[in-house]
């Protein structure tokens, strides 16, 4: 998917889309997934949100543009993916997902997929 649009930054590469796809499926099992965009700004709130996925191909985008906003205020990094479909079924539904998630944990096995995950994001 070429997704044209400059405000859909930054945006995984396919082999960064996989990692990121297994650590929500990793916090899906934790139960610390928090899915939609409404939930997801919710918890940005109030602290509780130590990463966030984006899907690139909402329609229209303006829909969660809000959210990197309201990231990077609350100093939290994100990453914006091509399928909502995709990060839907990642999510365990079986609807789209335009927004996920992943709440503050004290899983070393998620924490190191996060890290691994942000450093990448700055190389983009």
């Amino acid at each position: 998917l070429k997704i044209m649009d400059n405000r859909i930054t930054p945006l995984a590469t396919h082999e960064l889309t996989n990692e990121i796809y297994q650590l929500i499926w990793n916090a899906r099992i934790k139960k610390i997934l928090i899915k939609g965009a409404n939930e997801t700004v919710k918890y940005i709130n109030r602290g509780l949100v130590t990463f966030v996925v984006l899907a690139a191909d909402a329609h229209p985008v303006e829909i969660l543009l809000h959210i990197p906003l309201i990231c990077e205020e609350k100093n939290v990094k994100y990453i914006f993916i091509c399928s909502k479909s995709v990060l839907g079924n990642v999510c365990g539904l079986n609807v789209p997902v335009i927004s996920c998630g992943i709440l503050r944990n004290n899983y070393t096995e998620i924490q190191t997929m996060i890290t691994k995950i942000k450093n990448k994001i700055i190389q983009i």
